[in-house]
């Protein structure tokens, strides 16, 4: 009775994986109704959101679907596209001027060099990640958001704001911090030996 019983509960069971992508597309799904229904009157951070987001998270709900080691590295390869392509995007605006992520990446070390050590952290935890330093990687990649994200706190913006490639940059580590809490819950690194070995 109680194989049974498991057996029924095993049937009942919800794949959480699943889901997630189907809130994801119905997300991605929103955004698009968002944007016909906005139609001329949507700011432009809401179409950037539009534009970006719904492809996104499409992107997403496929890779909460891919197996559990795929689904790992293509978190880490988002990271690591989202980081590279915030170069190219949109990073700061005001009105109808915008400055790509590469100009911010050059002056911001002088404007806000905190914000700045999020670059040489984000590549530092992509190399504890490619390593078997997995919860350094987590704490290094969420150290390097959080350092990204201090640039919102700088007294004078004069007027601009972050936009879509600045949000890329900054939340980039931070996924590359899921990346290596999923590799490191899929492959735990094995105690060290009292010789220090593995």
């Amino acid at each position: 009775m109680d194989a049974h019983a498991t057996a029924v509960d095993q049937g009942r069971s919800i794949d959480v994986r699943a889901v997630l992508a189907l809130l994801l597309a119905v997300a991605s799904i929103a955004l698009l109704g968002l944007a016909f229904l906005g139609g001329a009157s949507t700011s432009r951070g809401t179409t950037e959101l539009i534009v970006y987001g719904s492809p996104t998270l499409w992107v997403l709900a496929a890779i909460a679907l891919a197996p559990r080691s795929l689904a790992r590295h293509a978190i880490a390869g988002l990271a690591i596209a989202g980081y590279a392509i915030a170069f190219v995007l949109p990073a700061i605006s005001r009105g109808d001027q915008s400055y790509p992520g590469y100009l911010a990446f050059v002056v911001g070390v002088q404007l806000v060099p905190i914000a700045w050590l999020a670059n040489p952290a984000f590549l530092i935890a992509l190399g504890l990640y490619r390593g078997a330093e997995r919860g350094a990687a987590v704490i290094v990649g969420i150290v390097a958001s959080l350092l990204a994200v201090t640039a919102l706190g700088m007294p004078n913006w004069n007027g601009w704001g972050p936009t879509i490639g600045f949000w890329a940059w900054a939340l980039s580590p931070a996924v590359l911090a899921v990346a290596a809490l999923a590799r490191a819950q899929d492959h735990p690194v094995p105690e060290r030996l009292p010789d220090g070995s593995r």
